[in-house]
């Protein structure tokens, strides 16, 4: 055993979709505990909501952190070209409250399927 982990997550349809087709290169998080587990090599077991009867396992291949979604913004804007920076970070917010925000900051796990 290689000592590397496989971290269970759950998506949406329209990312999980994305990732499998090979349009969606990374994952944006919030960097809370149960992220900074992960290390490079690991890999994620991604569940297709509703049902999450749906799976795609995918290898973690980079980590960049963030202060907040600003920046992350900022790190990513060129893969995710017609997003605006305050709709991105409302997308975010849909997930994630400012004092989540300010208390983790931001993680973009880098994947690829395997």
């Amino acid at each position: 055993m290689n000592g590397k982990q496989t971290h269970r997550m759950r998506l949406h349809p329209d990312p999980f979709d994305r990732i499998r087709s090979g349009q969606k290169t990374d994952e944006l998080r919030l960097n809370d505990e149960k992220r900074r587990l992960i290390e490079i090599g690991d890999r994620i077991e991604f569940s297709k909501r509703p049902d999450f009867q749906e799976k795609l396992t995918v290898e973690v291949v980079s980590l960049n952190t963030y202060p907040d979604f600003a920046t992350l913004y900022e790190g990513v804007k060129e893969r995710y070209p017609t997003s605006d920076k305050n709709d991105f970070i409302k997308d975010l917010r849909q997930y994630y409250s400012p004092e989540d925000e300010a208390e983790f900051g931001a993680l973009e796990i880098g994947i690829r399927p395997v």
